[in-house]
């Protein structure tokens, strides 16, 4: 009788999972296994069907999609938002030099800067909600690169205004880093994945002044005699 309790049990049990992998439906006690709807047949971390299959842990050296990908990519995508934004800083005291301008000059620069980084973030959420964090993310690097690379063109006080009110777009890239991990991992661990990202992304700021004020511009100083290192 135990016998064949037993052998009905591992028929049952087989004919279940035959049942689920034919139906293509997710095991009940497998968090790897995502939900019906998603593109994906198996996820490399633990995820939560009940809230959209968001991931349960934050495992660093995985990049595997979707979670960790995109974890890796809004950090990685942050930094270089902040190396951008932050660029110009570490010439301020060269080209206030260069272009004859005044402390009142390089001041309003700055605040153009950080006042267009608040407008953009207000924009940035409703765009996040309508087109996703990536598509916003990949729009703001495109947009603020453009003015970054034309910061060697200014010559007047004005023009360092305008260009740097344009490079602040780079600042709303903190508001689709956040949206990005907030949206692939559940409540328990989107603080920390939260922190992680920015954290890490933030560090563009400080690694533009290493690069920027302690290694090309000394070197594109010396490589021009005339004081168009800056450029």
């Amino acid at each position: 009788s135990s016998n064949h309790s037993v052998t009905s049990h591992d028929t049952n049990s087989a004919w279940s999972f035959s049942w689920h992998k034919r139906h293509n439906e997710p095991a009940e006690d497998d968090p790897y296994i995502p939900s019906q709807d998603s593109h994906f047949q198996r996820y490399t971390v633990r995820a939560s069907r009940s809230e959209n299959d968001k991931a349960t842990e934050v495992i660093l050296c995985q990049t595997c999609r979707p979670h960790m990908r995109a974890f890796h990519a809004s950090w990685i995508s942050f930094f270089i938002a902040f190396f951008t934004w932050f660029s110009v800083t570490p010439l301020l005291p060269e080209l206030k030099r260069s272009l004859s301008l005044s402390h009142a000059d390089i001041w309003l620069s700055s605040v153009s800067c950080m006042a267009v980084t608040i407008i953009a973030r207000i924009f940035a959420g409703p765009a996040c909600d309508k087109f996703g964090a990536r598509v916003v993310m990949a729009f703001v690097l495109a947009v603020a690169a453009i003015p970054t690379a034309l910061t060697g063109l200014v010559y007047t006080a004005d023009g360092l205004t305008v260009v740097r009110a344009f490079v602040g777009i780079a600042g709303s890239s903190f508001v689709a880093c956040q949206y990005w991990t907030s949206s692939m991992f559940t409540r328990d661990v989107a603080g920390t994945a939260n922190a992680l990202v920015a954290g890490w992304g933030n560090l563009g700021g400080g690694m533009t002044q290493l690069v920027m004020g302690s290694v090309l511009f000394p070197l594109a100083k010396a490589g021009y005699e005339n004081g168009n290192g800056d450029r």
